[in-house]
């Protein structure tokens, strides 16, 4: 062994000797110095050639068109390909490769077909074989190292979407240039990110919210490479935006990210009411069933026939699974939240409840547009301030649903009463709960393990050249991002450019030092007793015009949070989701202002039923995998007459026979 060291040294040296004196010959030989441009490539082939314990990558270069520089490192694995026996499985770590991998490419996007946008998939850019990340990194960082490392997750209501689409140039000259290492993946969408056949049985081959189990991949990926491309492993924000704010939530909460990430950023998606310990268990049945994998006679609560479900699944192509999914989500059935699961094969694995008060202590930025999902503005009529009492009542509903209520009834006719005061009233009704609320209560639960939160609302709303969308109520969801990400951006004037320095800057600082402040940007800590939060705003200069205010939706938080305690009595969060799943379809056609296609299962789900049933009501579900009980029943109940009608006429035949041989003898 020894012998061996010695061995190998030697060599080194001698090779390193000789090395040197060719150098310093050819230069006294030729009277010739090194030429700056070899150094020059030297260094900037070490900026880009990058080694991980899986394998050296290469990147790239990239310089914005404001002339600022970064560099790329494209299409790493973090995880293995969730293919084959890992569909619907958390995935472990990626495979090592041999010599040097392109890394100047974006690698494929998670396979998604979606409803829910209008967006088509480009079918050569997609596959199951996804699991990659992206690395953004200066040339500081890349020589210095210890840089604090963000990880963006990309939204898409959990169906669609990439990280690939996202304006790189922007990550750049936001973060880059400021010395952050940044992060951004794909994870699995859809079903096959957040499929649930069946809450109650722990023990099958398959993991709830496997994409959230992609992200943890992602994290332990960082936690060992990311020093390699300048980051601090231990400095790591996490920041997401609407969905992937949602997903950056479920992190903070499960104790499986603990000591992988340091903060939280959460933009225009918090963890809503509504947490339901079955969610998306009817979306992903009737996906099986569209898929061919699941019959009439499924039934769900035995686990070799949900087995068996998930073998035809993991057999058939992944295409035909997208597909399947998109004609559920034209029916009006989607993914709300990631499921709020626990047990043996669950990314939270502990009651809800458990975890809110054992939540781990991190610096927290929240915040929100000023209007967001304008969910009410479909609910006025044009040519008055009338508001429509039909299109209210049923998103009242929905709201409704999402809480368990000593007496329903009176809560829903109290939100109709509250919002159909004017269509300034209505706009915000779904805001005011699935996002302005919710992101009240998280900072509450902050504060109650003595966590920093930073609550804000973006409020500028002069995007209209900004953005790439004719949009009426600016800004609304996603239109700040258009200065962080890039997503839907347009045409930039130079106010545009001074907004985005601004913005940018504020989540820098709190990425750096765990406080959005500086010098222009004054911030206070959230005090649940005045409920503070700093507006964002812009003035014609670009400049910043906004400040720490109180009563944070003062008005939402009075109806939800006292007066419809004293009318409907104490309520609590859903954990069920059934009577949400009913109403959606109709939500949806109010919020999204789209027409539903209606739910037909194929054939091959009456396969073994020589009685076709109607399968084309909608609204109650009729034909949903969990009424299949109640259908089974009336099968058996009309062959069990056809028997006793057979039965009386056979009998009946007999004795007529009888009479008649009595006579003829």
């Amino acid at each position: 062994m020894i012998v061996n060291w010695i061995f190998r040294t030697g060599i080194i040296i001698v090779s390193l000797s000789l090395f040197g004196y060719s150098i310093i010959n050819d230069t006294l030989l030729n009277k010739k110095f090194i030429d700056k441009n070899d150094i020059k490539d030297v260094f900037e082939n070490f900026l880009l050639q990058r080694q991980t314990n899986y394998g050296f990558v290469r990147g790239k270069k990239i310089t914005t068109e404001n002339n600022i520089t970064g560099y790329g490192f494209f299409g790493i694995p973090y995880a293995s390909p969730p293919t084959g026996n890992l569909r619907f499985r958390a995935s472990g770590p990626p495979k090592k490769w041999f010599g040097v991998r392109n890394s100047t490419e974006f690698g494929k996007s998670c396979i998604w077909n979606s409803a829910r946008t209008p967006r088509i998939p480009n079918k050569d850019g997609i596959s199951e074989d996804c699991l990659f990340i992206n690395i953004f990194s200066s040339e500081t960082c890349l020589t210095k190292s210890n840089c604090s490392v963000l990880l963006y997750l990309h939204g898409g209501k959990y169906s669609y979407g990439d990280s690939n689409s996202l304006n790189s140039e922007m990550f750049i000259e936001n973060f880059v240039s400021r010395d952050i290492v940044l992060g951004t993946i794909n994870f699995r969408l859809g079903f096959l990110g957040f499929g649930l056949l069946n809450h109650k049985l722990t023990n099958l081959t398959m993991n709830s919210n496997v994409a959230l189990f992609d992200v943890l991949e992602a994290l332990k990926w960082i936690k060992s490479e990311i020093k390699y491309f300048g980051g601090n492993p231990n400095d790591v924000t996490v920041m997401g935006h609407s969905s992937g704010a949602m997903m950056s939530n479920f992190l903070y909460y499960s104790k499986r990210t603990d000591k992988m990430i340091s903060k939280h950023i959460i933009m225009s998606g918090s963890s809503k009411d509504g947490h339901f310990i079955d969610g998306n268990e009817i979306y992903s049945r009737k996906i099986a069933i569209m898929a061919g994998c699941a019959f009439n006679t499924t039934n769900w609560e035995l686990p070799s026939d949900v087995e068996g479900v998930l073998e035809c699944l993991r057999g058939i192509d992944a295409q035909k699974i997208v597909d399947s999914q998109r004609i559920v989500e034209e029916s009006g059935i989607e993914i709300f939240t990631p499921t709020y699961d626990k047990g043996l094969n669950s990314f939270l694995q502990f009651d809800f409840d458990y975890l809110v008060k054992n939540k781990p202590k991190r610096p927290l930025l929240i915040g929100n547009t000023l209007y967001e999902f304008v969910s009410g503005a479909d609910c006025s009529k044009e040519d008055s301030k009338k508001v429509f009492r039909e299109k209210i009542l049923i998103l009242c509903k929905h709201l409704c649903t999402l809480f368990d209520f000593k007496n329903p009834s009176l809560a829903i006719n109290a939100c109709q009463e509250e919002y159909q005061v004017d269509c300034s009233k209505s706009l915000d009704m779904t805001s005011d709960v699935e996002i302005f609320l919710a992101n009240l209560r998280q900072c509450y639960e902050n504060y109650n393990v003595d966590g920093d939160s930073y609550l804000y609302q973006f409020n500028y709303g002069d995007l209209k050249m900004a953005l790439d969308n004719n949009y009426t109520h600016l800004p609304q969801h996603a239109s700040d991002i258009v200065y962080i990400t890039g997503q839907h951006k347009n045409i930039f004037t130079e106010v545009d450019y001074k907004i985005q320095e601004r913005y940018s800057r504020m989540f820098v600082n709190f990425i750096k030092n765990s406080n959005p402040s500086d010098n222009e940007i004054l911030f206070d800590k959230f005090d649940p007793a005045i409920n503070n939060y700093y507006v964002v705003d812009f003035d014609k200069n670009g400049s910043f015009s906004g400040g720490m205010v109180n009563d944070y939706r003062k008005d939402a938080v009075k109806f939800w949070n006292e007066k419809l305690v004293t009318i409907a009595g104490s309520f609590k969060s859903s954990i069920y989701e059934g009577n949400f799943v009913k109403i959606q379809p109709r939500e949806i056609i109010i919020t999204s202002n789209t027409t539903l296609q209606e739910l037909i299962y194929p054939d091959s789900y009456y396969k073994t039923s020589s009685v076709e049933m109607n399968s084309g009501k909608m609204d109650d579900l009729k034909n949903s995998p969990e009424n299949v009980t109640s259908s089974t029943f009336y099968v058996i109940s009309l062959i069990s007459l056809l028997m006793i009608l057979l039965y009386i006429i056979t009998k009946n035949c007999r004795r007529s026979v009888s009479k008649s041989y009595q006579v003829f003898t």
